[in-house]
């Protein structure tokens, strides 16, 4: 649980192996429930080869969601977020494991195969948007921190990160418009997911029209992006935004606030990510 005192899993060595397998054994089981989300969708696969999956997708559950808590745990210094991720997780890993002990128990007909493989797909789609966010708190608290253009940071959301999952992201086109820039120094995976979020948050208020980018420098010299609905001109680019989900907010300002940026939604529905410019320029 995230509660208690936080390992020293970000740093030092031994920590550090117990954060990485934790992670290691995250990735491995959201890899079998995406494996076995594909054989349910899949008519070539038959009932007989899918019983064979199911239990160990299910055993997999309760080490999934202690692996998640001892990932969260160590990332306790950014306060209600990751409480609030997992929160967010475990009843839809509760869920799953309810659904697949179901599975289990009956004969896998149509009905019972089409129930599943929905239970299966949600859970995979939020617990891949859970691990997300997981990343964003871990670059935060301890990613290397580097010198970025921020208007180089929002034309990477074109795909997913690496090693992200597509189902946890939404494909979101938006006009981009530049003024004086400087760069920042921040974690450049931090940096495009947190655009990506204010771009989602802006896109999913307005579906009518693309949200507008607009990056400049404010009078207090930060770099300032400015998501917003209003008409203008821009380069039209085409983005991989996070998917929105009741964490999400909390995660963004809390990673934003761990690497000297602010993220800001206005009561107009605009959303402002800013970071300090690098001094002299």
């Amino acid at each position: 649980m995230v509660n208690g005192a936080p390992p020293s899993s970000v740093g030092g060595s031994r920590g550090s192996d117990r954060f990485g397998s934790a992670r290691g054994s995250i990735r491995d089981a959201l890899g079998s429930l995406q494996n076995l989300e594909q054989l349910l969708k899949s008519i070539k696969v038959g009932p007989r080869a899918l019983a064979s999956v199911i239990p160990a997708v299910h055993a997999s559950c309760t080490p999934l969601l202690a692996s998640f808590g001892e990932v969260l745990a160590a990332l306790a210094p950014l306060g209600e977020a990751p409480v609030a991720v997992e929160t967010f997780i475990t009843p839809r890993l509760a869920a799953l494991e309810r659904a697949l002990a179901e599975a289990m128990g009956t004969p896998l007909h149509a009905r019972q195969r089409l129930s599943l493989e929905s239970a299966v797909t949600r859970a995979a789609t939020d617990l891949e948007t859970g691990r997300a966010l997981v990343d964003l708190l871990e670059g935060a608290l301890a990613g290397p921190a580097m010198r970025v253009s921020l208007v180089e940071a929002t034309r990477s959301m074109h795909r997913p990160p690496d090693g992200a999952a597509a189902s946890a992201y939404d494909r979101v086109s938006a006009l981009l418009s530049t003024a004086e820039v400087a760069d920042v120094t921040v974690n450049p995976r931090v940096a495009a997911e947190l655009v990506g979020i204010a771009v989602r948050m802006v896109a999913g208020a307005h579906p009518e029209c693309p949200p507008h980018v607009d990056i400049g420098i404010d009078s207090d010299r930060r770099v300032v992006i400015t998501v917003s609905s209003r008409s203008a001109d821009g380069e039209p680019v085409h983005l991989f935004a996070p998917r929105l989900v009741e964490p999400t907010m909390v995660s963004a300002q809390a990673a934003a606030h761990a690497t000297h940026g602010e993220i800001t939604l206005h009561p107009d529905g605009t959303v402002s990510l800013s970071w300090p410019a690098i001094a002299g320029e």
